[in-house]
């Protein structure tokens, strides 16, 4: 009887594991694609803040104002680049990576991460309105990049941590 017992409990042992084994194998590609995702915000964050350092916004001449010009259309290309990605990747997490965070116990990590993604998404869209505004407004190009780079720096930071979190938990489920 004993035996019979635990040779059950080894089958339901067994079962989890191949269970949990499909699972994974089901969402390496949703984590494929995120961690290159990361690679692609980190470099772009990297490339904007290094015009934003770069910027200046008390131009004097004519050509200070032309480079000024020239950066914040770089500057909101890139950004209008990074904001379609950003809202692509976090509909792929919401609906396949943050799920099975929360069927392998990262629940209130899932939280946390869904919680963040609700204040990016603020970001993203004063972001986004802050473009859309200037397109016709008058007002001196050096408000605008000022408005820009405000929003950007507020995004950028929380945007890191948030990847580091994802990637933390990633890494920790992979090495099981």
């Amino acid at each position: 009887m004993h035996s019979d017992c635990s040779h059950k409990k080894t089958l339901i042992l067994i079962t989890i594991t191949n269970i949990q084994n499909r699972l994974l194998k089901m969402i390496e590609p949703i984590i494929e694609v995120t961690l290159n995702d990361h690679k692609f915000f980190k470099k772009t964050i990297k490339e904007i803040s290094q015009i934003i350092n770069e910027i200046n916004l008390k131009p004097q001449t004519s050509e200070e104002k032309f480079s000024l010009l020239r950066d914040i259309i770089v500057l909101t290309y890139k950004i209008s680049v990074y904001i379609g990605v950003v809202e692509k990747h976090r509909k792929l997490e919401e609906e396949t990576l943050y799920p099975f965070l929360e069927k392998q116990k990262y629940v209130n990590e899932a939280k946390i991460l869904r919680r963040q993604h609700r204040k990016i998404v603020e970001y993203v869209n004063d972001m986004k309105n802050i473009i859309a505004e200037h397109r016709e407004s008058l007002k001196p190009v050096e408000n605008i990049a000022e408005e820009i780079i405000e929003k950007f720096v507020s995004i950028k930071t929380l945007y890191l941590k948030h990847m580091n979190l994802e990637e933390k938990l990633i890494f920790k489920i992979l090495s099981k």
